[in-house]
């Protein structure tokens, strides 16, 4: 009897020992500032959002690259060139043939910040959507070589009496990308207004029912 109540005893000290010995240890799921501290740091989205195109770029919308040569890479390199002659940032970019990358070149261009778009559609659909996209965004839109039908462009620049660019000489191509450049220079200015001056022509638009201010160069 004396033996087991030693035993017993023996245990119950043990067992208070074992208490003593834990008593400075916490147990439990870590801390949130634990586990931040061994995560990657997190981007902040908002610092990166926001626009990615210079102050000032202009965005051209080409339907294709194989109908005519204004659109092939040398018809491209002409708009260029003309754009850098006024000092004016341009981003040229090609739906090649794709209604909805025409359209997704166009919003895209839109939500960057771009300052005006110049659209030289592949159907009326898909240019009346991106010319949309740009008015809805308060940037000017400019139809060129042919009016987008109901399409809303604020102006249009093109050639006398042809439709197409892909028909124009190489000299009268250069003359009409020279007034586009001229056109938008005036658009992204100080004052706007004078856009005017220049689009002293008129294109009727024949669905919509209105005209469009206009630069018609002379082949």
């Amino acid at each position: 009897m004396k033996f087991s109540l030693a035993l017993g005893l023996s245990a119950i000290a043990a067992s208070s020992l074992l208490l003593t010995g834990c008593a400075g240890i916490t147990i439990g799921a870590p801390t949130q500032e634990a586990l931040a501290s061994e995560l990657p740091p997190i981007e902040d989205a908002s610092a990166s959002a926001g626009p990615t195109l210079a102050a000032g770029t202009v965005g051209i919308v080409l339907p294709d690259s194989t109908t005519g040569s204004c659109w092939d890479a040398k018809g491209q390199k002409v708009l260029e060139d003309a754009f850098a002659e006024k000092g004016i940032p341009v981003s040229v970019m090609n739906a090649e043939g794709d209604a909805a990358a025409f359209t997704s070149l166009a919003t895209d261009f839109v939500a960057q910040g771009g300052a005006v778009l110049v659209v030289v559609n592949l159907d009326a659909a898909s240019g009346a959507e991106a010319i949309a996209a740009a008015n809805g965004n308060g940037i000017p839109a400019v139809d060129y070589d042919h009016l987008t039908s109901n399409g809303g462009a604020q102006y249009f620049v093109g050639v006398t009496g042809t439709p197409e660019c892909s028909t124009l000489s190489p000299k009268t191509a250069q003359a009409e990308a020279e007034a586009l450049a001229s056109l938008v220079a005036a658009l992204t200015s100080a004052d706007p207004t004078t856009a005017d001056a220049l689009a002293v022509d008129m294109t009727t638009d024949t669905e919509a029912g209105y005209d469009v201010p206009s630069i018609l160069v002379t082949p």
